[in-house]
C-alpha cells in the first residue's frame, strides 16, 4: 500500500536537525531507513556502480554491511552493478550474477550521434558511415567507452582513406573476441589517445600531461578545485595565484576524453577503471620520476609554504600537501629532505591530515619518522581522537599498538570512545572497549558514551555497550537517562533495547519530563507505543503540570492523543496555570485536535490563570479556523479576560483582521 504522508520517522529526523543545519549521524539514517523500510510490504534496492563508492578505509565494507542489515531487516530485493572487484565479488558470492554489455543497436545510435556532431565524419559518404557505424559496433564487443575513445581517433584523420585504415585495424581487433585481444584493444585505444594529448600544441600539451599526472598518482578522489590548485602553484611562490587557476573546461578539453568531471560530487577522475589499469602498466613511458618530479618542482622549490584553500590566511607545508593528497612516494621523498612533521604555520600536523582520510600505509610512513603521537591540532583533538571521530579502525589499531594515550581529552573534554560512539562507529568502539577505555568516562556537561548512543539511535553502538557493562540507570546534567535521550529522538531500536535491559520508564528528568511526556510531545508514535506496553504512567505531570496527554495536544499529535484516550487518559487535565488540552490546541492553532476534543465535550468555556478561554487563545494567536470552530460549537465571543478583553478586541489589537472580521459576522448572525 503506498504512502500518502511522509513518513513519522523521516518527518523527526528532518525536525531535529532542520534548526542547526547539521548533518544526521549514521546511526540516525540507519534507525531511520530501517523504521521507513518497516512500513512497505515490498522493497527494492537499486545501487549502481557499487566499485565507484567514494570511501577510504572499510568505508565500502560497512557501507555494504548496512545495507545487508537492511535486507534482512525489511526482506528487500537488492540489484547492484559494480566492476569485477574481489573485495566486493566475495560478498556476493550467492547473488545471481549477469554481465553488462552495452546494447548493439545503443553503440549504433551513440556512433551515428557523434557522427552527425562531427564536420569531417558526418561529410563523409554514406556507405562510410555506415561502415563506421557497423566496425566499431562488432570491435566495441560492448564496451562504451571503446566507441567513444575509436570516435576520437577517427575524428583526428583528414582524409576518408585514413579512416578506412583506421576501421580495417579494429576488423582485425574484433575478429579474435577475448580478454587478451580486448586488452590490447584499449591499450592500443588509450596509446592513441595520448598521441592525440601530444599532437596538441605545447601549453595544451603540459596541461593535460599534468592532469592526468596528478589523477593518477593521487591515491585518493580530487575535487576539479583541488586539481586546479595543484596545477596552479608556481616556483618560487608563497602563494596562490587566483589567476593561475586553469579552467575546468580546459583541463577536461586539452585531456583527448581521458577525464571527466563528476558534476554531483565535483570529482575529477578518469574517464573508467580500465584508464587507470593503463596507466599502472605504462608508468614508466608516460610519467618518469612522476612523484619526484612533482615533489621538486610543485612542493620543495616553493619558500616551505603552499595554500591549498582559497582562504589565504591558512598556508601549509609541501609534507601536509602530499598528506592530504595521499602521496606516499612524495612524502617519503620530503621526509628524507627532513621536512618537519609538525605543526608549521598551519597549527595542524601532517598526521592529523592522514586521519581526516584513514590511510594506514601514509600513517605508518609519518610514525616510522617518530612523529609525535599525542600531537593535537588546534581544536586539541590528538591523532587518536580524529581517527575514532572518523571511523578509520585500522588507524586507530595502529595508535594503539603505539600506545596513543585512549584516554586522551579534546574539546569538551571527549575522548576517543566518545567521539567514535557519537558517530556510530562500531568497530572502532568495540577495538577502544578491548584495548581497555573507560566505558563511563564523561564529558564537560556529564555525557558517558552510552547517552551520547542512545541521542544518536546508534542501537548497535547501545548493544556493545550494555553488554560491556554500561550504566543506564544514573543521568546526565539535567536529569536525563539514556532511555529519556532516545525516546525524545524517537528512536524506536534503542528505546527498545533499553526496555528490554530493564530501564526504569519512569524516571524523570530535573523538569519533570519523562520518557512518555517527551515522545508525545515529539510524535514519535512507534516509541508511545513502546512506552505504553511497558506501562507508562500517562498521567505523570512535569513541573508546570503538563501531561503527556497535554503535550501532544499542544504539539497537535492526534495519533499520539488517541493512543493515550485508549489508555483512558485524562482530557481535561490542567496545568498549573490553568491550560487544558484544549486552550494549548486552540493557542497552537490545532485544528483536528480541537475537533477530537470537542467531540468528548470537553469544557468550552475553561479559563486559565489570566481568565482567557480556549476562544480568546485562538483569538490572540490569529488561527481563524480554530475560532470558526469553536464559534459553530458555542463558545462564548463576550468571555472577558481579567484585563477586560474579549476575543474579539484582543484579534484587533493583535492585527487579525480575518478573525476579527469572521467574529463580526458571526456575531449578527446570532
Amino acid at each position: 500500500m503506498s504512502q500518502h504522508t511522509l513518513p513519522q520517522a523521516l518527518k523527526g529526523l528532518y525536525d531535529r536537525h532542520k534548526f542547526n543545519q547539521a548533518r544526521p549521524s549514521l546511526g540516525e539514517i540507519r534507525a531511520t531507513l530501517h523504521s521507513v523500510g518497516s512500513l512497505y510490504s515490498k522493497i527494492f534496492i537499486i545501487i549502481d556502480a557499487l566499485d565507484e563508492c567514494r570511501t577510504v578505509g572499510d568505508g565500502v565494507d560497512m557501507f555494504i554491511r548496512e545495507i545487508f542489515d537492511f535486507q534482512a531487516d525489511v526482506n528487500a530485493n537488492l540489484f547492484a552493478t559494480s566492476r569485477p572487484i574481489q573485495n566486493i565479488e566475495s560478498k556476493f558470492q550467492k547473488a545471481t550474477r549477469l554481465e553488462i554489455r552495452a546494447n548493439a543497436e545503443d553503440v549504433k545510435w551513440y556512433i551515428e550521434k557523434r557522427l552527425q556532431d562531427c564536420q569531417f565524419l558526418g561529410s563523409q559518404s554514406t556507405a562510410l558511415r555506415e561502415q563506421i557505424k557497423l566496425t566499431i559496433t562488432k570491435a566495441v564487443d560492448g564496451m562504451f567507452l571503446l566507441a567513444r575513445l575509436y570516435i576520437d581517433s577517427l575524428a583526428c584523420k583528414t582524409t576518408a582513406k585514413e579512416i578506412k585504415r583506421v576501421l580495417q585495424e579494429l576488423d582485425t581487433v574484433s575478429q579474435t573476441k577475448n580478454g587478451d585481444t580486448r586488452s590490447k584493444a584499449l591499450d592500443k585505444a588509450y596509446e592513441q589517445a595520448m598521441e592525440r594529448i601530444q599532437s596538441q600544441v605545447q601549453e595544451h600539451r603540459t596541461l593535460a600531461m599534468q592532469v592526468l599526472l596528478w589523477i593518477s598518482c593521487a591515491e585518493r578522489r580530487l575535487t576539479s578545485a583541488e586539481l586546479q590548485h595543484a596545477i596552479g602553484v608556481e616556483q618560487n611562490t608563497s602563494e596562490l595565484d587566483q589567476d593561475n587557476i586553469p579552467d575546468i573546461g580546459l583541463i577536461v578539453s586539452t585531456s583527448a576524453g581521458l577525464v571527466i568531471v563528476d558534476r554531483q560530487s565535483d570529482i575529477i577522475r578518469l574517464v573508467h577503471h580500465t584508464t587507470q589499469e593503463y596507466f599502472q602498466r605504462t608508468w614508466e613511458r608516460w610519467f618518469p620520476n612522476a612523484h619526484i618530479e612533482m615533489t621538486k618542482v610543485q612542493l620543495l622549490d616553493f619558500d616551505d609554504t603552499l595554500p591549498i584553500r582559497r582562504d589565504e590566511s591558512i598556508k601549509t607545508t609541501g609534507l601536509h600537501l602530499a598528506a592530504h593528497f595521499g602521496l606516499s612516494e612524495t612524502a617519503s621523498l620530503l621526509l628524507s629532505k627532513n621536512a618537519s612533521i609538525e605543526y608549521e604555520r598551519l597549527q595542524r600536523a601532517p598526521l592529523s591530515f592522514l586521519n581526516d582520510t584513514g590511510y594506514k600505509p601514509k600513517v605508518e610512513l609519518l610514525l616510522r619518522n617518530n612523529v609525535d603521537i599525542e600531537s593535537v591540532d588546534s581544536l586539541e583533538r590528538t591523532p587518536l581522537a580524529l581517527a575514532a571521530q572518523n571511523g578509520h579502525e585500522a588507524v586507530v589499531k595502529l595508535f594503539l599498538e603505539k600506545k596513543a594515550n585512549i584516554e586522551c581529552m579534546g574539546p569538551f573534554q571527549r575522548t576517543p570512545l566518545s567521539l567514535a560512539t557519537e558517530h556510530g562507529h562500531e568497530a572502532v568502539v568495540n577495538l577502544l572497549l578491548e584495548k581497555g577505555a573507560k566505558i563511563e568516562s564523561r564529558d564537560k556537561y556529564g555525557w558517558a558514551p552510552l547517552f551520547i548512543a542512545a541521542q544518536n539511535g546508534h542501537e548497535p553502538v547501545v548493544k556493545l555497550l550494555l553488554a560491556n557493562g554500561a550504566d543506564f540507570v544514573s543521568k546526565k546534567q539535567g536529569g536525563d537517562t539514556p532511555l529519556f535521550l532516545a525516546a525524545l529522538n524517537g528512536h524506536e531500536a534503542v528505546v527498545k533495547l533499553l526496555l528490554a535491559n530493564d530501564a526504569d520508564v519512569e524516571s524523570a528528568n530535573n523538569s519533570g519530563n519523562t520518557p512518555l511526556s517527551v515522545a508525545a510531545w515529539n510524535g514519535h508514535i512507534a516509541v508511545v507505543k513502546l512506552l505504553l506496553k511497558e506501562n507508562a504512567n500517562i498521567e505523570s505531570k512535569d513541573k508546570y503540570g503538563t501531561t503527556p496527554f497535554l503535550n501532544a495536544a499542544q504539539r497537535g499529535h492526534e495519533v499520539v492523543m488517541k493512543l493515550l484516550l485508549e489508555r483512558n487518559a485524562n482530557f481535561t487535565t490542567t496545568t498549573i496555570n490553568g491550560e487544558t488540552p484544549l486552550s494549548a490546541a486552540a493557542w497552537q492553532g490545532r485544528e483536528a485536535v480541537v475537533k477530537l476534543l470537542l467531540e468528548k465535550h470537553v469544557n468550552i468555556e475553561s479559563t486559565n490563570s489570566n481568565g482567557e478561554t480556549p476562544l480568546f487563545n485562538a483569538a490572540e494567536t490569529g488561527h481563524a479556523l480554530v475560532v470558526k470552530l469553536l464559534l459553530e460549537n458555542g463558545a462564548n465571543m463576550e468571555a472577558m479576560n481579567r484585563d477586560g478583553k474579549t476575543p474579539l478586541s484582543i484579534a484587533v489589537i493583535n492585527g487579525h483582521g480575518q478573525v476579527a472580521k469572521l467574529m463580526l459576522q458571526y456575531q449578527s448572525i446570532v
